[in-house]
Parts: C-alpha cells; sequence; structure tokens
C-alpha cells in the first residue's frame, strides 16, 4: 500500500490524496455543522482528480464542487443527482473504470449510493448515508425490523477484509443506537482504518449533537485502536496499524 493523505472537510467530506491523484468525497459547505470545500490551489496540484457525490443531500452535495474543480475533474455521482449537473451516474450495482481507478456502487438505506473505490490496489469506501437508521427510543419494532433488514441487506454484498479506509457515519441524533451501524460495519466488514464522519458540532440546536472527539470511548470500549488527531490530517503508511481514526473539525 502507497502513503494515503487524508484532509478530513468536516460532515461527510474528505479530500484524499493519493500522489499525483486526489480523491474528493461528498465535499460540501453547507449545513449545521462546520464544514468546508478544500481551497482550489489545492486541488489544481493534482494530475487527476476524482470527484464523489454519494447523493443529493445538502450537507453530501453542493453545486459550488463544479466552480471549484473545474473541467478537468471527472464527476462520479450518485444516480439521484439531478440535471444539469454533469458526471457519470451510478445506481447500486454499477462499476465502472477510469484509468487505474475502478468505482463499484453501492447501495444505501437513505438516498444515492455508497463507493467502493479501488485505486492501483488502494481500496477505501465512503458510506455516503448509507447507516442503520433507526430511532430504538422512539422508533416501532415494525420499524427497527426494518430497518436492520434494509442496513444488513447493504451491507453484505461489500468485500471483507479488503478495504484500507472506510469514511462511515457516526450520528448521535440517533439517541442509543448512535453507534449501531458503525459497529456492525466493523465487525463484518473490518476495514483497516475505520473513520467516522456525518456528526455535528456542540452547540447544534439537537442538544445530542456532538464533536468527532467525543466518539472515542464507544470505540475504546470495544478494545479498537483509537488514534486522536489534534489536526483534520493524517497520511496512513504501509505500517500504519488497524485504528480508528478520530480528527479534529477543521477549523
Amino acid at each position: 500500500m502507497k502513503d494515503i493523505a487524508i484532509e478530513y472537510l468536516g460532515g461527510s467530506g474528505f479530500l484524499v490524496s493519493l500522489g499525483d491523484t486526489g480523491l474528493l468525497f461528498d465535499a460540501s459547505e453547507t449545513g449545521p455543522d462546520k464544514r468546508s470545500l478544500p481551497g482550489k490551489a489545492a486541488l489544481a496540484a493534482f494530475e487527476k482528480l476524482y470527484v464523489f457525490v454519494s447523493h443529493h443531500h445538502d450537507d453530501h452535495f453542493s453545486p459550488a464542487i463544479y466552480d471549484l474543480c473545474g473541467e478537468k475533474a471527472t464527476y462520479i455521482l450518485g444516480f439521484d443527482i439531478p440535471e444539469p449537473h454533469r458526471g457519470v451516474r451510478m445506481a447500486p450495482g454499477d462499476e465502472r473504470g477510469f484509468g487505474a481507478l475502478t468505482v463499484h456502487a453501492y447501495g444505501s438505506t437513505d438516498e444515492g449510493v455508497s463507493f467502493y473505490v479501488n485505486f492501483a490496489g488502494i481500496t477505501l469506501f465512503h458510506a455516503g448515508d448509507l447507516n442503520l437508521w433507526h430511532w430504538r427510543d422512539e422508533s416501532s419494532i415494525t420499524e427497527i425490523e426494518a430497518a436492520e433488514r434494509a442496513f444488513y441487506d447493504c451491507v453484505a454484498p461489500i468485500p471483507k477484509q479488503k478495504i484500507d479506509v472506510a469514511f462511515f457515519p457516526v450520528d448521535p441524533r440517533q439517541g442509543s443506537m448512535y453507534d449501531a451501524g458503525a459497529g456492525y460495519f466493523i465487525m463484518t466488514v473490518k476495514p483497516k482504518v475505520f473513520i467516522p464522519m456525518h456528526f455535528q458540532a456542540p452547540g447544534h440546536s439537537n442538544h445530542r449533537m456532538r464533536a468527532p472527539e467525543d466518539f472515542t470511548g464507544i470505540f475504546e470500549g470495544n478494545g479498537a485502536n483509537v488514534q486522536r488527531y489534534d489536526t483534520n490530517r493524517m497520511t496512513l503508511t504501509p505500517d500504519t496499524p488497524a485504528q480508528v481514526v478520530i480528527f479534529r473539525r477543521p477549523e
């Protein structure tokens, strides 16, 4: 595995640098928590740039990416992104090749798709809004059972023990169930590096929202190797051990 540089953009947004190739996932400057788009200078440094949008929710998609990334970028979109936004649209089960990059779209329990990306043997998974979305404190038994079936069905075909880095939602609006989807994904898919996303900052109108550094307890309690970063950036090397990465929000 080559070095993988990751910048957390807030929300569910990440910029992944693989040498002269950039992968931009679900970048948006909108939403209730602090999030940002990368700078033009950083993106211009890439020889090739692939921009992923899992679905149309405004905390995952901003039309501003087109002005920011320009004509040289390849846009890979969930099937629900409306026209006239340009790009290659993918539905669950689709697979597309872009030179050294192969993208497989898997399902979601909300809107759009999740992405499994293989770049020259480096594998990443961005869940979009794939999660075990139910509120045990508020949902009926029927609703809980339906949500669990949908989630397990979506996770079942995802490659096991073959993901170097996974970006996956952890959302405390779900009350006591906020880590259920993440826990199941880690146990069954077994990514080498797991990076939680989709949480909001303190001060949001929903008091259950938390900062990313507040999630360390749920993973440490399960014996995971949790690494806290005082920044929103890191570089993974072939020697990086399996771990859960807790970034600080971008300033």
